[in-house]
């Protein structure tokens, strides 16, 4: 292997930090866009057209912060480098934004409907600070095509750990809490925790990324 081929080669320590990033991603993605309908709809009593019209919302609210959020990290300069600072706070906010979506009681009307709102807003601000900066982050690790292909398979096999947990643990959690309130409760304690941790693992785990 030639000196520069062994310089561009991405350690696997690196891909590995990279890709457990995704487990939190897809807990974010399939969570939310699962088990927030149902949620509204059975717990909170509220209708299916209601629950629809809110993530909606969200999503078109994220188009608008996704270019926002991209183009900031594009002009950020740290010691971290100009996308780690955003895999950091996004992990910490992510974890917070599946608290405020399921550890809601209480509330009814116009109180709750704006409540829920203003928690799917902080879930996608907090989605896309860690998400777009993350893609980002894999095609500025290094120049070569075959690593960045490697980079990407590694955050492929992490995708099938992140959708067991968003899919398979939420529901057995949700049953195990009693399935109401305090079902979703645990469940959202126990995923949060989970995105936080790989969220956080591929923060420190992208260090010796090329910046």
């Amino acid at each position: 292997m030639s000196e520069r081929a062994a310089e561009s080669k991405l350690s696997t320590t690196l891909c590995l930090g990279f890709g457990v990033g995704t487990v939190g991603v897809s807990i974010l993605t399939n969570t939310i866009s699962v088990y927030f309908p149902t949620f509204m709809v059975t717990v909170l009593g509220q209708s299916a057209a209601l629950a629809g019209a809110l993530v909606m919302g969200s999503k078109i609210y994220d188009i608008f912060a996704d270019i926002f959020i991209g183009a900031m990290s594009d002009r950020t300069k740290s010691r971290w480098g100009r996308r780690r600072p955003y895999l950091l706070f996004g992990a910490l906010t992510s974890a917070i934004s599946l608290l405020l979506v399921f550890w809601v009681r209480g509330l009814e009307g116009a109180l709750l409907i704006g409540y829920m709102a203003f928690a799917l807003v902080f879930y996608s601000t907090a989605y896309s600070l860690f998400n777009v900066p993350y893609f980002a982050i894999a095609g500025e690790m290094t120049d070569s095509y075959q690593q960045r292909l490697r980079l990407m398979s590694f955050r492929t096999a992490f995708v099938g750990i992140g959708q067991l947990v968003s899919l398979a643990l939420t529901a057995w959690l949700i049953r195990q809490g009693g399935g109401g309130s305090a079902g979703y409760q645990l469940m959202g304690g126990v995923v949060a925790a989970i995105a936080l941790g790989t969220m956080l693992l591929s923060f420190f785990g992208t260090a010796s990324a090329k910046r």
